[in-house]
């Protein structure tokens, strides 16, 4: 089976990083391939770097948008690939062999493919795994369920069918942890790939809006959770993260 995985890249004012981006895709062996690329900027030189890959990109607009998820949703509503994942600009696909690693975890029944991110610094060096570097631990399956405290699953490292993947919900900062928990609703199987599937440049949105992001949470989880259950959660979120920043500064003193 050789799936149609359409990627999309959402970029403003990124001449860089989207470089970078579309130099990952295009290494890769794997061919069947719809990369989108949805750019939100006025830099030319981003322009100029689809240009230079343009063989590979399947479709380039430059538009002003509102904001990441207007860009994103623009992107779903010109992906046609069986599969789609977001690979946004600073965002790497880990080797070359990362999609073929997909598409061989893909069978008729697979609905989401998934699996860990490196984080990477602005100079693109390895900081570690996302389950090593941060509170959340990537299970080994992956259910609906198991975003209760949040986003266990990076969307550089979450490949879900086409046919699932519903619009981003709009002025909300952690609309993708509520997209991936409508998508694993409907899954019937989600397979997990045990090679990194993408390196992700730390320092988005919700990290430089903390307090914003953990308000939009708390709304996205208490929905798919409830109020109740979601309260208590977050008590437990607040205290892992004080003691997992304890346990980071003490282990780099010693």
């Amino acid at each position: 089976m050789r799936p149609v995985i359409s990627i999309i890249t959402v970029t403003k004012n990124d001449a860089p990083g989207l470089l970078a981006t579309l130099e990952s895709i295009a290494k890769q062996t794997y061919r069947n391939i719809e990369y989108i690329v949805i750019d939100g900027g006025n830099d030319k030189r981003s322009a100029s770097a689809v240009s230079k890959y343009r063989p590979i990109v399947s479709y380039y607009t430059r538009a002003p948008d509102n904001g990441i998820y207007d860009a994103m949703n623009r992107g779903l509503n010109r992906a046609s690939g069986e599969f789609v994942c977001f690979i946004n600009a600073g965002d790497c696909l880990y080797s070359r062999d990362t999609l073929q690693l997909v598409a061989d975890s893909i069978d008729q029944e697979v609905d989401v493919v998934f699996g860990e991110v490196m984080f990477v610094d602005k100079n693109h060096r390895d900081l570690g795994l996302r389950s090593q570097v941060t509170t959340q631990q990537l299970p080994q399956k992956l259910t609906w369920r198991s975003m209760e405290f949040g986003m266990v699953v990076s969307h550089q490292g979450f490949y879900a069918r086409k046919a699932l993947a519903p619009a981003y919900i709009k002025d909300n900062l952690c609309a993708d942890i509520d997209w991936v928990i409508r998508i694993l609703k409907s899954s019937r199987r989600n397979v997990r790939v045990n090679e990194p599937l993408a390196k992700f440049a730390v320092g988005g949105t919700s990290t430089r809006r903390f307090r914003r992001a953990m308000w939009d949470r708390f709304k996205v989880l208490s929905k798919h959770f409830g109020m109740v259950r979601t309260i208590f959660n977050h008590v437990s979120i607040i205290a892992r993260r004080a003691l997992f920043r304890v346990r980071a500064r003490f282990g780099n003193l010693a």
